[in-house]
């Protein structure tokens, strides 16, 4: 530190500024403390540009400080961008019922034969579940779900002849990639 600089009210002063230089905090990784360095940007000599100061009590502290460092902590930040953007995607990569045959609150005229569910993601060819229930919560379906051979996103279920009123469906399903999705809706069969 320049010898004539003097401290006031934890603020630097030096003859030839034109205004008091605070020290800076920082709280990027390497940094001692908040009295570690202080920036003064000031009118000296005729010249506006900024100055860094050193505290005196630590010398070796800032001369360790190298270019290796201050470019490293870019990279990390570089670095855990790119990881964001890369596995983003795969979390929200969940599996969901894309659209189901009768569709979700629809109302058909013809009994199906079969409920249809088709998923956003390819299905486990097990541990799959589909229900239909009618208004008084009784399983009416023939209880037989099956992924399709050809189109794994689809799952089955066979029903019997279905009087007119109204049915909930509910699914528990598990993709190829682990993800577990459950749901339901209801449909109408009209008279």
């Amino acid at each position: 530190m320049d010898a004539n600089c003097s401290r006031r009210n934890a603020a630097l002063w030096c003859p030839g500024f034109e205004r008091f230089t605070m020290n800076v905090k920082s709280s990027a990784p390497g940094s001692l403390s908040s009295e570690e360095t202080t920036i003064a940007v000031n009118n000296y000599n005729g010249l506006d540009r900024a100055i860094e100061l050193r505290d005196e009590r630590f010398p070796m502290a800032m001369a360790r400080r190298s270019s290796a460092t201050q470019i490293a902590r870019p990279l990390r930040m570089l670095f855990a961008l790119a990881s964001a953007l890369v596995f983003v995607p795969l979390a929200a990569a969940h599996v969901f019922l894309d659209h189901a045959i009768p569709g979700a609150g629809s109302t058909v005229h013809e009994p199906p034969a079969q409920l249809k569910l088709w998923f956003s993601e390819r299905l486990e060819r097990e541990f799959n579940t589909v229900e239909v229930l009618d208004r008084s919560d009784q399983r009416i379906d023939k209880g037989d779900p099956q992924v399709d051979s050809a189109d794994p996103t689809l799952l089955r279920i066979s029903l019997p002849r279905l009087a007119p009123g109204r049915y909930r469906v509910t699914w528990r399903v598990l993709s190829v990639d682990t993800h577990v999705a459950t749901g339901q809706f209801t449909f109408d069969i009209a008279p």
